[in-house]
């Protein structure tokens, strides 16, 4: 091995990869860049006994992953059925006690400024949307107006 003094003020200088590591000095090339850790880039390595330990250790985040989608899918499903027997409910009632369409309200998408605390402590301006849905007033034979 060389010489681990520079001369310099008697410095310990840095020796180059193939003198701190002689048994990987024949895998580098003379025109690569010697890597900082040659350990876990240079060794031969058993790849399928390394895919098994990764996959040990990563099963949890693919769990929770999979765990949220499945509660996604059942909340969208029970949404839509909520939704449809709603609609079902109704349009039963509304054969059921004759009602009949007395007025239509337009929807409207109100666009405000206002003001709020911010993360400093400052007011800061804000953007306040109000959206109201079209509704359909609806007249039955029980004499109440039901808007829908």
């Amino acid at each position: 091995m060389g010489s681990s003094y520079d001369g310099y003020n008697g410095r310990p200088r840095a020796l180059p990869y193939f003198e701190r590591w002689p048994q990987y000095a024949g895998r580098l090339s003379n025109n690569t860049a010697p890597l900082p850790y040659p350990d876990a880039l240079n060794m031969p390595c058993d790849c399928l006994a390394l895919q098994k330990a990764m996959l040990k250790t990563n099963k949890a985040p693919l769990l929770v992953f999979l765990l949220g989608v499945l509660v996604s899918a059942a909340i969208i499903v029970t949404a839509v059925r909520v939704s449809k027997d709603r609609r079902a409910a109704w349009e039963a009632f509304k054969v059921e006690h004759h009602c009949k369409i007395t007025d239509k309200m337009a929807g409207d998408v109100d666009i405000n400024v206002g003001m709020a605390l911010n993360t400093n402590g400052d007011l800061s301006p804000v953007m306040i949307v109000d959206d109201t849905p079209s509704r359909t007033g609806w007249l039955c034979d029980d004499g109440v107006t039901y808007w829908k």
